[in-house]
């Protein structure tokens, strides 16, 4: 290309250092030798990116679009030499292509109109890392005139598919926070959704890349040999194909009777099929099937996959407003700790506070327990992250509800407990947490196959003449040695 060209039409285009001045715009041009710098995109109106290089391209605009800086992220990105390709990622992600430069000057119009809307949208900042995101997203939507948020199949995703705007403020392994962030909008009414798939993830690292297989029940290799199971009519015996099967001729013959088997419906039948495990040689019907997770090896029954559905999404008008009225902080309702519970650091807080009313009023009583569930982090690996909140939750209640409202809960851990029972003896004290730890053990066994859970405890009366703290560890050092 010719430094300083021009262009015909109504508005003239002049090209010098890799800008294009067309107009009052200016466009930067990236070609394959522009440092990959989306920062330069502040000082210009647009750009346009040479896709010759797609993946080169790709990486481009993806960091453009994962821009936290407004002069960044909203500009408009035209497209050129990409008449050979066909990327949705790319597609979604950018404004249009050119067929040569000559077609600059009517992006001009383009450019002219995001530009105007970009100058109506709420620019204050928000604290919150799921608000920043989804203004991001819902700011770009409202400058590009859209409002549908639609899943593309995609291989190279984690979770199979990708939402582009969202997904390119996400690196690939941490794609599964897309999902979070739209059923947080869902949730505050941003967004609404149109069912269009259903995906299943690895309950650990949560990528969709799962290899589904039929294991043995016994040993849990997938080295299985299936047979038709056949049904004699005359004699009634049932058995393996390869029980009737003659080893010369292969007609079949009943290993009870002797009589030959001519006519399937009229001689016998084949109800079902019967599984040979060729490691350890067990014979079964019900094999079960595991998913074996291909990023982080997890291997777990197909029943604890996480299930989520993919939704095509639509901008409510709640949702168009929040562009240019923004998103109110009062709307973030994630919560940080399970219900009925206070966090570690506010418990020993509130132990420090009962010591202090317990030496103004040593007739004042108060004990706090300390519960290890040993084992239950079997329970963690097979349910997942997602189920393991819940289970907590339920053990919150449990325990809830066998003490006083006056009492405090807090979890030190996913695995430690420490509950604080006010105004009562000692023994009176141990009574309750036992008796609360019971209905734990047949909550867990009834939800879990009669998984045994195991759980070590400790009361003790809170002591005015030792911080909490040193207290605290010296009741879980001594539970870590039973």
């Amino acid at each position: 290309m010719d430094k300083g060209a021009d262009f015909a039409g109504e508005i003239k285009a002049t090209f010098k250092n890799n800008v294009f001045s067309c107009g009052e715009y200016a466009l930067f041009y990236y070609d394959h030798e522009s440092p990959l710098n989306p920062e330069l995109m502040a000082a210009y109106d647009a750009a346009i990116i040479d896709a010759r290089d797609v993946q080169q391209a790709k990486i481009l605009i993806r960091r453009i679009r994962s821009s936290y800086n407004i002069e960044v992220f909203l500009k408009p990105v035209f497209l050129i030499n990409y008449k050979n390709h066909f990327d949705n990622i790319l597609t979604e992600l950018t404004d249009g292509t050119l067929l040569s430069f000559e077609q600059i000057t009517e992006k001009v119009n383009d450019i002219r109109n995001i530009k105007k809307l970009i100058s109506q949208l709420d620019k204050s900042e928000s604290k919150s890392f799921e608000v920043q995101v989804f203004k991001k997203v819902i700011d770009y939507l409202y400058t590009r005139e859209e409002r549908t948020l639609a899943p593309i199949p995609d291989a190279n995703s984690f979770i199979g598919f990708t939402y582009p705007v969202v997904s390119v403020n996400f690196e690939p392994f941490e794609e599964f926070m897309v999902l979070d962030i739209l059923d947080w909008a869902l949730s505050q009414d941003y967004i609404w959704p149109d069912y269009f798939d259903r995906i299943y993830l690895c309950n650990q690292c949560k990528s969709a890349h799962v290899s589904m297989r039929e294991t043995c029940p016994s040993c849990q290799s997938s080295q299985l040999k299936p047979e038709d199971l056949v049904h004699h009519f005359s004699c009634g015996y049932i058995g393996p194909i390869s029980d009737f099967k003659n080893k010369i001729d292969g007609t079949l013959s009943c290993p009870k009777c002797s009589k030959n088997l001519r006519h399937i419906g009229v001689d016998y039948d084949k109800p079902s099929l019967i599984n040979q495990c060729l490691d350890c040689n067990e014979i079964f019907q019900d094999y079960k099937v595991k998913a074996r997770c291909l990023h982080c090896k997890n291997d777990i029954e197909v029943q604890y996959l996480l299930a989520k559905d993919i939704n095509l999404y639509k901008l409510t008008k709640k949702g168009r407003n929040a562009a240019i009225a923004g998103i109110s902080e009062g709307d973030i309702e994630l919560e940080n700790s399970v219900l009925n519970t206070v966090n570690f650091k506010t418990f020993a807080t509130i132990l420090h506070y009962e010591r202090q009313r317990m030496k103004t009023n040593p007739a004042l009583k108060s004990c706090f327990a300390v519960i290890i569930l040993d084992n239950i982090h079997e329970i963690y690996k097979n349910i997942g992250k997602n189920n393991e909140r819940a289970l907590l939750v339920d053990i919150a209640q449990i325990m809830r509800d066998n003490i006083t409202p006056a009492d405090i809960i807090s979890f030190q851990n996913n695995t430690t407990i420490c509950i604080n029972v006010n105004d009562e003896e000692l023994v009176i004290a141990e009574q309750v947490i036992v008796r609360a730890i019971n209905k734990l053990k047949d909550l867990v066994a009834n939800n879990f196959n009669n998984f045994d859970l195991k759980a070590k405890h400790r009361i003790e009366s809170v002591r005015i003449d030792k911080q909490f703290e040193t207290q605290f560890k010296e009741i879980t050092k001594q539970l870590a040695q039973q």
